[in-house]
């Protein structure tokens, strides 16, 4: 499937910059690399994380709350039997933050990885392809 793929890539490129010459191997690469949806998906995959780490940095958010008891028909809270407000905010234990941006920072050097792994992977394949195609 690799290979139907790195052919297709080679002749839209070949249609579209309107060349009959042969496609040299550092511009097959470059084109698999720049046109593949692996690594347009890994490159996405690091912006989220990234914004999972400033997640990660913020406290949790406080909560507010109303409650009534025994609601008149004619939707008056003041006739209300009783209306209780309540207020909570998440307290949480010392460097537990910082253990959540830290996690967060090993994803991303994960993706990062991830990405040139994948990056790799497609440039020995386009390598794989180019010389078969060639002979």
């Amino acid at each position: 499937m690799n290979k139907q793929i790195f052919l297709i890539i080679l002749f839209i490129t070949s249609a579209i910059l309107g060349q009959t010459e042969k496609l040299s191997l550092n511009e097959a690469i470059e084109t698999a690399l720049k046109n593949n949806p692996q690594i347009l998906t890994a490159e996405k995959e690091i912006f989220v994380i990234e914004g999972k780490i400033l997640q990660a940095g913020r406290i949790p958010n406080a909560e507010f709350s109303i409650e009534s008891n025994e609601i008149p028909t004619d939707l008056s809270f003041s006739k209300a039997g009783e209306l209780d407000f309540n207020f909570s905010q998440q307290l949480e234990f010392f460097g537990k933050r910082r253990m959540r941006i830290q996690s967060a920072e090993y994803q991303k050097q994960i993706a990062k990885l991830n990405l040139e792994r994948i990056k790799k992977i497609i440039t020995a394949q386009v390598n794989i392809d180019y010389y078969q195609f060639l002979h």
